[in-house]
């Protein structure tokens, strides 16, 4: 089992290959799963991704689409056409009243999190030739979500502290929780409802 995380403006990603994956606490970070089924052997193979929304900030340049694109060019090297998927997950959609950082305004984990989906769909669609789904929407709540892949069986569980309900009127319609495209994204950002933090230190 290959384990990640990732502080600050770094980034963690696992190697290609058959194990399951897990990476505990994306708070505000975001994360990447490729996965694909291996050619001769037909082995399901994978790796996931783990990174501060601060790479995708021109004021902090990194190797990071370098080396998140070259795990991908394997993904494809190795795998049969046709097996392979990538989702998204993580993020944040808040404003914090209280951020503890300078040079930062209350919308910057809304800001952070557009330029995360919007720059992950962007690298995977110019690899792959195809947009990742936001597998769920990101949280609205103070706390982390924690990631499990199970790589033989190809699913995806995903466990997050807190739930949120947002302006529906419907009491089942969790509408940051649903999967979508980051083609849709601005579009389902017209029915969250940003959550209201009273104060926030990035760790």
């Amino acid at each position: 089992m290959s384990e990640n995380s990732a502080e600050d403006n770094s980034y963690v990603i696992s190697p290609v290959d058959d194990t399951d994956k897990y990476s505990k606490s994306y708070r505000n970070c975001t994360g990447l799963i490729v996965t694909g089924k291996e050619k001769g052997t037909g082995k399901n193979i994978s790796f996931m991704s783990h990174q501060s929304p601060l790479i995708f900030s021109w004021k902090m340049p990194s190797g990071f689409q370098e080396d998140l694109a070259k795990q991908i060019q394997e993904i494809k090297d190795r795998c049969e056409d046709g097996t392979i998927d990538a989702v998204i997950v993580g993020g944040v959609y808040a404003k914090v009243k209280d951020f503890l950082e300078p040079f930062s305004g209350p919308d910057m984990f809304i800001k952070e999190y557009l330029r995360s989906v919007k720059s992950l769909s962007r690298i995977v669609k110019d690899e792959i030739g195809f947009e990742p789904l936001v597998i769920t929407g990101p949280r609205t709540e103070p706390g982390d979500d924690h990631v499990f892949y199970d790589n033989q069986n190809r699913r995806l569980f995903l466990i997050r502290d807190k739930i949120k309900k947002t302006n529906s009127e419907n009491e089942h319609d969790f509408d940051t929780v649903q999967g979508f495209t980051p083609s849709e994204l601005e579009e389902r950002m017209k029915n969250w409802k940003p959550g209201e933090w009273e104060i926030y230190r990035r760790k």
